[in-house]
């Protein structure tokens, strides 16, 4: 089996293995207004277009704050590192952002969200760097492995804007697993 399919799957089958446990999983957290997030995650994307045509590995976190109970704002932290398709050095993308999530409501352990967000950063490649900003989507689940943490299992569309480039923009799909502690 190819190693990048691979990679995609293991989160996956880890998220599998959490949701088929028997009855002694937690219904998870009853969200409202002043609980706080904390996650850290690994993204993989196997394509991109544009500027970021390669594939990528990437780490992130972020704290947030719920408004009520459905809605979560916070500031977000990425740094990717895409092995471009050219024959050039890697990219590194290194960006904060303020995101907003909405989560549906629970399915047992389980409850769906989307998000969005905007950020700001920089791309370096080689020994140049240039502004980069950025617009984040994102589908996925919180599964609560307890009434506090959780596994985290999202798709994520990141469209990268180059200011100072002459190629403007660009734009990835990447999956995304983490692990999210709420308080």
């Amino acid at each position: 089996m190819n190693p990048k399919r691979l990679l995609l799957l293991l989160p996956l089958a880890a998220f599998a293995s959490c949701s088929t446990q028997p009855a002694k999983q937690a219904n998870g957290m009853d969200f409202e207004s002043g609980i706080w997030r904390l996650s850290g995650d690994l993204s993989y994307a196997s394509n991109g277009n544009g500027t970021v045509n390669g594939d990528s590995a990437g780490l992130g976190g972020a704290v947030g704050y719920f408004v009520n109970d459905s809605f979560e704002v916070g500031l977000g932290a990425d740094f990717e590192s895409v092995n471009l398709k050219q024959s050039l050095p890697d990219l590194e993308n290194t960006y904060l952002s303020l995101f907003g999530r909405y989560y549906t409501s629970s399915v047992g352990a389980t409850r769906p969200f989307a998000e969005l967000g905007v950020g700001l950063g920089t791309t370096s490649i080689g020994s140049g760097e240039i502004d980069l900003n950025v617009i984040t989507g994102a589908l996925g689940m919180v599964h609560f492995l307890d009434d506090a943490w959780a596994l985290e299992l999202s798709l994520e569309n990141t469209f990268y804007l180059f200011p100072s480039d002459p190629n403007p923009s660009s734009n990835s799909w990447s999956g995304v697993f983490g692990v999210s502690m709420f308080f």
